[in-house]
């Protein structure tokens, strides 16, 4: 059962992303168990992610959801979410949280491994202390390392790359030339975006100078990856 007061919608850039949905039911044995879940723009219910009483919380009750937020939004590239709830482990109440991650270019919901392994028994019982955990605890490379990605669809979409930005997806190299980092623009299927939804090809590539931001792609020549200079976004 959806939790009412505790969904809500995900919006970025006055784009509405999503709907956060958290929710309680039962095990075949009758013992509580919670769960996140996502509802796609299109209103269809897209993710379930069983937290308390499933996976790492295998040995707990969930007795309720206590509180949900938003912990951070400065990052580019996704949204973290934190949910706190309160648990029976070993016959006493307890708190548990996990941390969830909205992508905003997919418009998806994952839950944060790492994060939320790093909680553990930290027993957080409201909102701002979870948030100043997570302060302390975020990765410091996190929004650096999303940047990239941010800029050039920015300059994709300022500069008209694309007929249909919603149709694209960006994915970040691993190996790239030195001082340049390597960003394919890919094709999206699905939904309203035309074509098989198993299959995806590149479209073009732009690189990023690590130090000046220029951009270099070959969306003239993709085939020969013959590469030209990028004007300067806004």
């Amino acid at each position: 059962m959806p939790l009412d007061k505790q969904s809500f919608s995900i919006n970025s850039d006055g784009k509405k992303l999503g709907v956060f949905i958290s929710g309680h039911g039962q095990s075949e044995q009758g013992a509580g168990i919670c769960f996140a879940a996502w509802r796609a723009q299109q209103g269809r219910l897209t993710t379930v992610i069983p937290t308390i009483g499933k996976e790492n919380w295998q040995g707990q009750t969930c007795k309720r959801t206590l509180a949900v937020g938003v912990l951070s939004e400065e990052n580019p590239a996704e949204i973290k979410i934190g949910v706190i709830y309160e648990v029976i482990a070993s016959g006493a109440n307890a708190f548990a949280s996990a941390i969830f991650s909205v992508d905003k270019a997919k418009r998806t919901l994952s839950l944060d491994r790492d994060l939320t392994s790093g909680i553990g028994s930290q027993h957080i019982a409201n909102l701002a202390g979870l948030k100043q955990w997570y302060q302390g605890h975020k990765p410091p490379e996190a929004t650096a390392r999303f940047n990239v990605v941010q800029q050039v669809q920015k300059a994709v979409e300022e500069q008209k790359l694309v007929k249909d930005p919603a149709c694209v997806e960006y994915q970040q190299a691993k190996d790239g030339e030195p001082g340049l980092t390597l960003v394919d623009v890919m094709e999206k299927h699905g939904g309203h975006c035309p074509g098989d939804i198993q299959i995806k090809h590149r479209l073009f590539s732009i690189y990023v100078d690590n130090v000046t931001h220029q951009m270099l792609t070959d969306k003239d020549d993709p085939e020969e990856g013959t590469f030209s200079l990028l004007p300067d976004i806004k």
